[in-house]
C-alpha cells in the first residue's frame, strides 16, 4: 500500500506535470474502481475541465478542476484513493488484443520504468490536451475513484473525519503531544 511520504510525492510529480492541462478524455475497464458518480457518467462530466490543482489529503489524491468556459466558478473534484496495489503513473500508452482476442491489453509507450510489470495492470487513464495521460494502475483493482462538487468532495467522512496532516507545516510536535 502507498505510504502517505509516497503519496505525497506522486502529487508534487504530478502538480509539475498536470496543473493548467485540460482532460479531453477517460477511459477505464474497471467500472467498480468508479464509485461515484455513475461510471458511464464520468466520461462526459469530467471532459474539457481544467486541472487547476492537486493536493493530498491523507491518502487521498484530489485533483481540483474548473470548467474553463463557465462564468460561474463551480468546481470539482476528482478523488483518487490508490488503496493497496494502486498507483499513479505520467506517460503515454495505447491498446491491443490478448492472444485469446477477449481481453484488452495495454501497454506502455513510454520507455523505462512504466515498461516495467508493476506497471501493466492500467486500469483507468486521464487523456489530457498535451498528449500525455495519467494512468491508474492497481493490481488487485481495489482503488477508489469519486467526482463531484468541491464541496461534497471535501466534506466526505472520509476526508472530514481524518487527523491533522503530520506533513502541513503548521503540524507541531506540541500539538501532536496533546492530541495524544
Amino acid at each position: 500500500m502507498p505510504e502517505l511520504p509516497e503519496v505525497e510525492t506522486i502529487v508534487n510529480d504530478l502538480k509539475k506535470k498536470i496543473v493548467n492541462r485540460k482532460i479531453v478524455g477517460v477511459w477505464f475497464d474497471a467500472p467498480s474502481l468508479i464509485k461515484k458518480p455513475q461510471p458511464k457518467d464520468l466520461r462526459f462530466k469530467i471532459k474539457d475541465l481544467r486541472i487547476i490543482d492537486i493536493k493530498r489529503r491523507g491518502k487521498n489524491i484530489l485533483t481540483y478542476l474548473i470548467n474553463p468556459k463557465s462564468k460561474i466558478l463551480n468546481q470539482k473534484i476528482l478523488l483518487i484513493h490508490q488503496k493497496m496495489t494502486g498507483h499513479l503513473l505520467y506517460g503515454k500508452w495505447s491498446f491491443g488484443k490478448a492472444q485469446d482476442k477477449q481481453k484488452i491489453i495495454v501497454k506502455s509507450l513510454t520507455k523505462g520504468a512504466l515498461e516495467e510489470k508493476v506497471n501493466n495492470y492500467i486500469h483507468f487513464i486521464l487523456y489530457l490536451d498535451n498528449g500525455w495521460q495519467v494512468g491508474l494502475s492497481d493490481l488487485r483493482k481495489f482503488a477508489k475513484i469519486l467526482f463531484g462538487g468541491k464541496e461534497e468532495i471535501e466534506n466526505l467522512p472520509d476526508l472530514k473525519n481524518l487527523g491533522p496532516e503530520p506533513l502541513n507545516e503548521s503540524f507541531k510536535v506540541e500539538k501532536f503531544i496533546n492530541l495524544i
